[in-house]
């Protein structure tokens, strides 16, 4: 009992962590002008989430009705990485606006979620994303449609 306590208690303090670092490090900046035309784009579902895509939208049901941009990369009940719907973790839809989708590496900052859909419209400058396809969403930020 006591050694499950204290495994519980070392969970928490690193998932506390984890949560605190990716929200303050990951933090998107708001684009003062942002663009708005935007176009519907069928694209291929990310990956699944692990903890280098913490953050990062995703498809709550696979194949079904739910689209990438419905579902966020966080953490379950058992504090693994997990694709949540966004009403799960108390968002919605408009909460991954400007976020980077429709790829797998999570580093094109050419398409992002709008209202709920994965379009053909640059990431919010300051959206978080990966790199050239290596390390985690902290790694780098969007930029007028470049990475860094």
């Amino acid at each position: 009992m006591r050694r499950t306590k204290k495994l519980r208690a070392t969970q928490l303090t690193v998932l506390s962590g984890l949560a605190v670092a990716g929200a303050t490090a990951c933090a998107s900046a708001d684009d003062p002008n942002p663009q708005r035309e935007t176009g519907e784009q069928s694209a291929a579902i990310t990956t699944a989430c692990a903890e280098r895509t913490f953050g990062m939208p995703c498809d709550p049901d696979g194949a079904g009705s739910a689209t990438e941009c419905q579902g966020i990369c966080w953490l379950n009940a058992a504090g693994s990485p997990a694709c949540l719907g966004v009403a799960a973790v108390g968002m919605t839809a408009t909460n991954l606006n400007g976020r980077v989708c429709g790829d797998a590496t999570g580093s094109d900052c050419g398409q992002s979620c709008e209202n709920g859909a994965c379009v053909n419209l640059n990431a919010r400058v300051g959206s978080a994303c990966i790199v050239a396809g290596i390390g985690n969403t902290c790694g780098g930020v969007c930029l007028r449609c470049c990475l860094v």
